[in-house]
């Protein structure tokens, strides 16, 4: 439980220039970059067992159901873009995941 707390507090450390407003960043690919790290966060926990790779692979499914919701309901767009923000999301939590095991 340490491991993953410390996780969520280094991951939230590194996001944090993202999410303030530099106006070179969306805030929609702020958000889903924060999705990302939060499934892959969130796999961790449920799944320890999991490789890093299936965690990968898990938030880019997580990624892709969510613009094909997207491309299927009026009102949304989707967009490669978002796709790709979730994604590096993830590896940045799995970054964050790698530095927590190194360390502890």
């Amino acid at each position: 439980m340490k491991r993953l707390i410390a996780g969520l507090v280094a991951g939230i450390m590194l996001s944090l220039p993202l999410t303030a407003e530099a106006g070179t960043i969306e805030k929609d690919k702020a958000e889903h970059f924060g999705a990302g790290m939060a499934v892959d966060y969130a796999e961790a926990a449920l799944f320890p067992k999991w490789t890093p790779f299936e965690r990968f692979l898990g938030v880019a499914v997580v990624a892709g159901c969510k613009e094909w919701y997207d491309s299927n309901h009026d009102g949304h767009s989707a967009e490669w873009g978002d796709f790709a923000a979730t994604c590096i999301g993830g590896l940045t939590g799995e970054g964050c995941i790698w530095i927590v095991h190194k360390t502890w």
